[in-house]
């Protein structure tokens, strides 16, 4: 019977095929069992405020979870919400934290990261998805108003995630990947995972595929998708008006799967005018921890492409 010193806690970040882990890896064909969705990890450790938080009733759920694992697979907790909310500077971060040392203190955590400029860039390209309004110059000022707290490039200095995270676990307890191995060999990351989870016996490569899910659209819809906004609420604009409803969101959609056309992409060009944004605000932000960060996780992943790695 599995106990909780095999629970895997994978905590994100957002926008590193956290979506295509949770359907297609973390699957009981490939040796894991997940004992949470997103709504149960959400209720249990995110949403409660914390004069609120119950420690030992959220502990005892997660005893009950794993203890209804079937058979030799290895108990999962996987949802990007862990890592914080990244539109607002993912502030609750270190709460969470302590919240899943406090129920499963023997966990392995799992740390999934992506090139910074990238992960920025695909952040603002959600928040339009939950319907949010702000141009992009104005979601990356970092200048809110008192009282009121938005986006911080803070959170995605990932070597003090990892730090926070060694220091409640163990450093031998939390391992990191990132979204360019997954991409350059997934059976590789994959088997890195399962390593590290204590999972027994050879991959299942043919239980595994390569598909994307969760892709952003395109960049230069930005501006389009943003105006439509303006008819469609949602977690990130509650005030449209007019609210069109259903009928907002199908537009929205409608509008991306366009962008993503062919025929629209080649009339459009290959700029990425977020990420050029991006790129020129953070220059050099990232460099000094990006080091750090390669002398923690050790060899074995891609780094080139982040900041400061030569």
């Amino acid at each position: 019977m599995p106990t909780d010193h095999t629970v895997l806690i994978h905590v994100g970040y957002h926008k590193t095929a956290t979506t295509w882990m949770q359907r297609r890896l973390f699957t009981p064909a490939l040796g894991y069992h997940q004992i949470m969705d997103h709504a149960a990890i959400f209720a249990h450790f995110v949403r409660p405020h914390p004069f609120a938080y119950d420690a030992a009733a959220v502990a005892a759920a997660v005893k009950a979870a794993v203890a209804a694992v079937p058979g030799d697979l290895i108990p999962v907790m996987s949802s990007e919400i862990l890592c914080g909310n990244p539109f607002f500077g993912g502030r609750e971060t270190m709460e969470v934290a302590r919240r899943l040392q406090a129920a499963v203190p023997n966990a392995r955590i799992l740390i999934t990261i992506r090139e910074q400029i990238g992960a920025i860039a695909s952040t603002y390209m959600q928040y339009l998805q939950r319907a949010g309004e702000l141009y992009h110059e104005a979601f990356f000022s970092e200048d809110p108003v008192i009282g009121y707290t938005g986006f911080a490039h803070e959170h995605f200095h990932y070597d003090r995630f990892v730090a926070m995270y060694a220091g409640l676990f163990g450093a031998s307890n939390v391992l990191v990947c990132n979204h360019e191995l997954l991409v350059q060999d997934h059976l590789g990351f994959a088997q890195r995972i399962g390593d590290f989870s204590g999972r027994a016996g050879p991959l299942n490569a043919g239980a595994l595929d390569a598909d994307r899910t969760g892709v952003s659209y395109p960049e230069l819809g930005a501006g389009l998708l943003r105006r439509i906004n303006h008819f469609r609420t949602g977690p990130c604009g509650l005030t449209a008006v007019p609210d069109l409803g259903q009928a907002g969101d199908l537009i929205y959609r409608l509008a991306g799967r366009c962008l993503r056309l062919d025929s629209v992409s080649k009339l459009m060009g290959a700029r990425k005018p977020i990420t050029d944004y991006v790129r020129q605000r953070y220059a050099g932000v990232f460099a000094a921890g990006n080091r750090t960060l390669r002398d923690m996780v050790g060899p074995g992943l891609p780094l080139d492409r982040y900041q400061g790695i030569d």
